[in-house]
């Protein structure tokens, strides 16, 4: 690891490591960009080929960096007839393009699925995070075990920095998402409950797996009903799959009602998106139960986008309100999959690691924003020092305001907003939040 970049990726273990003014990391942030951006065009194909496109041949600058930035659409940049026609070998080739370790050696002699293929990847130390698109393709982003752990105990801690709750076992836990399934996401929350949570108080919403083989096959009839393509006999097995995927949820959710109603008064910390902890509290109060206050050092994990759920405008107001919780109670932030670690919200701002360079563009993606101050609109896009498995830059489909005033640059709490979703048009992108989303709802929004 090069000088630089350990001298920033060893910030992690500060206590406010995000507090680093950028005045402060500028030097070292382009010392490590140009380090590794010399390294990984020698391991990534699809970067050399990008930096001969447009000329780059070393990070001299942070403009430097925006012609070499990968779109978020380059990992799941493989022809669709991979997965249709189940070529996990094509697959394989596909993903060593975008990849900094060369995989090889793979035994995919019995995979399947998608879900399977991921299997065998983390069996041989290539884990692959992977979000399932509303098209039925996929994003898969390479990674290695040391990514995975660093990005594991940066969640874990960012609870820590947030709210100072310490991983001692003690607390209950309700997780609104599967227990089982490929998202970082899921990830998480496993890895959340096993250090928080009291084991005999700790709940998930279901132990049924969010496999990515059923969202794809959804996503995909889902199209096929759209364009009228679907035979008859699949949309009988689509619907009967759909009303049984149903009747399980709303077992599921009776029996995480259940365990809440118990809970008044007690420390609870409820982890899920926003889309989830609304779900929840129409549970219960379907059940005639208008407020159910928790102990104030309770604590909600949330998160996450609001499309395709029909919740009021003042939905987060509700949400605490209604557990009797001050709106502060909440471990929020930004990220992405992309990422080796979210953004916290501390305060009404999303505070940025400091070996995450911070890069806001134009609407087309082309131009770097760079004022003196202020505060701007822009495109987020990202270069990110800690991550080993992959090329660490990349253009997101996120419109923010970003606060030049702060230290470091930050991003206004609530500005988020995907530019397809301004447009009216879709990108084909799930976050972690609308994979899960899409499990727990079974994609039946779209496929009306």
């Amino acid at each position: 690891m090069g000088d630089a970049r350990q001298a920033l990726v060893s910030m992690a273990d500060q206590a406010r490591p995000f507090d680093v003014a950028r005045t402060e990391l500028e030097a070292t942030w382009l010392d490590a960009a140009n380090d590794l951006f010399a390294k990984r065009r020698r391991q990534i194909p699809a970067l050399d080929r990008l930096a001969e496109d447009v000329r780059v041949d070393r990070i001299s600058s942070l403009e430097d960096l925006v012609p070499v930035l990968f779109a978020h659409s380059a990992y799941k940049s493989y022809p669709r007839s991979l997965l249709e026609k189940r070529r996990w070998d094509g697959l394989t080739r596909w993903l060593n393009t975008v990849a900094a370790s060369p995989i090889e050696n793979i035994d995919l002699t019995d995979v399947e699925t998608q879900d399977d293929w991921i299997a065998a990847l983390s069996k041989h130390d290539h884990p692959v995070y992977a979000s399932s698109g509303t098209s039925g393709k996929s994003s898969f982003l390479p990674a290695t075990p040391s990514d995975r752990e660093f990005t594991m105990n940066c969640i874990i801690r960012s609870v820590q920095w947030q709210h100072n709750i310490q991983p001692d076992h003690s607390h209950n836990v309700l997780v609104l998402a599967p227990s089982q399934g490929s998202s970082r996401a899921l990830e998480f929350y496993r890895l959340f409950a096993h250090h928080y949570g009291n084991p005999d108080r700790t709940c998930f919403l279901t132990d049924e797996p969010a496999l990515l083989s059923d969202l794809t096959r959804m996503a995909s009839l889902t199209r096929s009903i759209a364009n009228g393509t679907a035979m008859p006999s699949e949309l009988t097995a689509f619907e009967t799959d759909m009303a049984e995927r149903l009747r399980r949820i709303d077992t599921d959710w009776d029996r995480m009602a259940d365990i809440v109603t118990k809970l008044e008064g007690s420390r609870v910390i409820i982890q899920g998106f926003w889309a989830q902890q609304w779900t929840l509290i129409e549970r219960l109060r379907a059940r005639g139960i208008t407020r159910l206050p928790l102990d104030p050092t309770s604590l909600l994990g949330v998160g996450g986008g609001t499309k395709g759920a029909d919740m009021p405008p003042d939905f987060e107001a509700q949400i605490f309100d209604f557990y009797a919780l001050d709106a502060t109670r909440q471990a929020g932030g930004y990220g992405m999959s992309e990422l080796s670690a979210a953004m916290p919200q501390i305060g009404d701002r999303y505070v940025i690691q400091p070996w995450i360079i911070p890069l806001i563009l134009s609407e087309d993606g082309t131009e770097l924003i760079s004022p003196s101050g202020g505060q701007h609109e822009g495109r987020f896009a990202f270069f990110d020092t800690a991550l080993e498995g992959r090329w660490g830059g990349l253009i997101s489909g996120d419109r923010v305001v970003a606060d030049f005033d702060t230290p470091n640059v930050t991003i206004v709490a609530g500005s988020v907003t995907r530019y397809s979703d301004l447009r009216g048009g879709e990108d084909d992108r799930l976050t972690c939040a609308g994979t899960i989303d899409a499990f727990v709802r079974g994609l039946t929004d779209e496929a009306r």
